[in-house]
């Protein structure tokens, strides 16, 4: 789990996703990065998204996305509702001390990602990827694990 107190920060989107389950990715990635105190440290939850049931988060999204600067959106948006829902899901995620995935790059991450990914309808998944414009694409290659091993988590 997590024994660490992390405030919220930031919401950001990448497509295509930048992890991949079972060696697939998906159209659509959500991070919601959190950060200690003084955001020496970081905690980035991962979640891939695919077609399927719509979602009333990713409808929230969807409704915002036209908002979206550098694929972030504001942090006054209520994206801690599937923060919680996961915690409340009891979902299993894949944990793996990393680095951040745009510049700098730096190493003080710890990620989890959802092992499953979550559904949202073809229109919450166009809609964003269509708004998100020059920014799609905007995902970085898988990196080579340097020796470390995810490790799997039920709830967090």
């Amino acid at each position: 789990g997590i024994n660490a107190e992390y405030m919220g920060l930031q919401m950001h989107i990448h497509s295509p996703s930048e992890h991949k389950i079972s060696g697939f990715s998906t159209q659509l990635e959500t991070h919601f990065v959190f950060g200690n105190e003084d955001s020496s440290k970081l905690l980035v939850l991962g979640y891939l998204w695919t077609e399927g049931a719509p979602s009333p988060f990713l409808e929230q999204i969807a409704n915002a996305s036209n908002k979206l600067v550098g694929g972030t959106l504001s942090t006054t948006m209520s994206y801690f509702s599937l923060v919680y829902q996961s915690l409340t899901r009891n979902i299993t995620f894949i944990h793996y001390p990393g680095s951040l995935t745009t510049p700098p790059c730096g190493e003080n991450v710890s990620w989890y990602v959802a092992a499953v990914p979550f559904t949202g309808s073809a229109y919450q998944i166009s809609t964003i990827v269509a708004n998100m414009g020059s920014l799609r694409g905007n995902n970085r290659v898988l990196q080579d694990p340097h020796g470390r091993v995810p490790i799997f988590i039920k709830g967090i």
